[in-house]
């Protein structure tokens, strides 16, 4: 189930990242009023959520190749004690890597 919903979490993080990029054309598209504050809005909006996106795409890598987009980290799971709303600075430490898998790494770098 973890490797499943790593995935599902992949695609939703996708999905809000194409959302990011497309909030402002479509948005300048549909008649928002054109002025510094709307645009400026608009594009802070959007990069907001844009980081959200990747931030949710990187958190669910495989915490030992953590660039490399289409690592699936098969044991992403939710190990959060608290909800967000009570402590937000632990959804960073959601995908530190254990120690077996540092050690497995560094077993197949001296091996390979």
């Amino acid at each position: 189930m973890n490797k499943a919903s790593c995935i599902l979490s992949k695609i939703i993080n996708i999905v809000i990242i194409i959302s990011a990029i497309a909030l402002t054309p479509s948005q300048i598209y549909l008649g928002v009023e054109i002025n510094i504050f709307n645009i400026v809005s608009l594009i802070i909006l959007s990069l907001m959520m844009g980081t959200i996106g990747v931030m949710g795409l990187l958190r669910t890598n495989d915490p030992l190749t953590r660039y490399n987009p289409l690592s699936i980290n098969k044991k992403w799971r939710n190990k959060m004690n608290q909800s967000v709303s009570e402590n937000p600075l632990q959804i960073f430490k959601l995908d530190e890597p254990d120690k077996d898998e540092i050690r497995d790494k560094k077993i197949d770098r001296i091996l390979h």
